[in-house]
């Protein structure tokens, strides 16, 4: 089973790094090997770091591999930096060394032919909130965004990123063919809303029947009937600084009410996401396919700060990464602020703190199937 996202086929075996004036990215290959200085051999000369050939050839790569290579190679290291490059909002951005002086030494020496591309428009993929027409909501390198047209395959149709065969909103390209994206059952026909395929807690694709085990051979139909507008409003999907959005309660406490009663003490889970029971200290509790296991830290991110897994930057116990950022896990509206609402639950009842839209009702109930 393939999940074909457009991030998947433009960043493959990569890591995009800045942005540079045409709004074209630079691409950095992790297989590359890294030029040392370190000890040489008896009768060898050491090598002085090079970046020559590290990115994508065009004049801002140019620039930055020849008058930031020492800093490249540094931030290239560091998890954090490579988050902060790739445009992570986290105040703690401004304290990273590393960031600080990578960031410092393009604008020095490279501005004239260096400079950050607009930030993408964030979009809700099930109801294609927050772009225009013609354009989709799919994938990208740090969350879903919108896609120029032509965004044409419809639900059923064939479809292959790699050939300009893109499907339309509301669609995302399954095994060569266009699934419609849900939050639930009802916004499938007759038909399933499957979250294995997607890897989300939240959000899912439709399917003509359950995907049992997930596994890479596992073949899968789309639910051809699916209606052409969801029924679920996509409001399993918060966008942070879309329209309508389910923004993150930042106020929710810090130790939870409940106590996690959501979760009987007998669980077959590893641990209790809520109160991280279970985890040792520095450890957090944090969703693992259909289950909830103790991930090792660091774990150091705060509610609502920036957080991306793939970069390392990962919440504290107690919080889960939603559209990159961390909010807090909840059983129940206590475990939040006065203004916010337990949402987005699971089939456990475990769910996350949420401030609602005005009049956005039921945002609160379950997002299972």
């Amino acid at each position: 089973m393939v999940f074909s996202s457009r991030a998947v086929l433009s960043i493959a075996f990569l890591v995009v790094l800045v942005s540079c004036y045409d709004g074209t990215v630079l691409l950095f290959p992790d297989a590359l090997p890294i030029a040392s200085g370190g000890a040489a051999g008896a009768g060898m000369t050491a090598l002085t770091p090079s970046c020559e050939g590290k990115l994508t050839p065009n004049d801002c790569a140019t620039c930055v591999e020849a008058a930031c290579c020492p800093s490249l190679l540094v931030c290239e290291e560091d998890m954090r930096c490579v988050a902060c490059v790739r445009g992570s909002t986290s105040p703690k951005c401004a304290e990273w060394t590393s960031y600080l002086e990578f960031k410092e030494c393009i604008e020095s020496f490279c501005s004239d032919v260096c400079k950050e591309a607009p930030p993408p428009k964030r979009c809700n993929p099930i109801t294609n909130e927050g772009c225009d027409n013609g354009e989709a909501c799919d994938l990208g390198p740090s969350g879903h965004q919108c896609y120029p047209p032509p965004n044409d395959r419809k639900i059923c149709e064939t479809c292959d990123p790699s050939k300009g065969l893109f499907c339309a909103a509301g669609g995302g390209c399954v095994d060569g063919r266009c699934f419609r994206y849900c939050c639930n059952k009802d916004d499938c026909g007759s038909g399933f809303c499957d979250k294995k395929v997607t890897g989300s807690k939240f959000y899912g694709v439709c399917v003509d029947k359950p995907v049992l085990v997930f596994e890479e051979t596992t073949l899968i139909e789309p639910a051809c009937d699916a209606p052409a507008v969801a029924p679920s409003q996509g409001l399993c999907f918060p966008v942070q600084g879309g329209p309508n959005d389910l923004v993150i309660d930042c106020k929710a406490p810090l130790l939870s009410p409940s106590s996690g009663n959501c979760l009987p003490p007998n669980t077959s889970l590893d641990c209790n996401p809520v109160t991280n029971g279970g985890c040792k200290i520095g450890q957090a509790c944090d969703g693992a396919k259909e289950s909830y296991r103790c991930y090792p830290p660091p774990n150091t991110e705060e509610i609502c700060d920036a957080c991306d897994h793939l970069n390392g930057l990962h919440c504290r116990a107690g919080h889960a990464c939603i559209q990159g950022k961390c909010a807090k896990y909840c059983c129940d509206d206590s475990d939040c602020s006065e203004e916010g609402v337990c949402s987005m639950k699971d089939g456990r009842g475990i769910g996350v703190c949420l401030i609602p839209p005005p009049g956005a009702a039921g945002v609160g109930g379950s997002s299972s199937l």
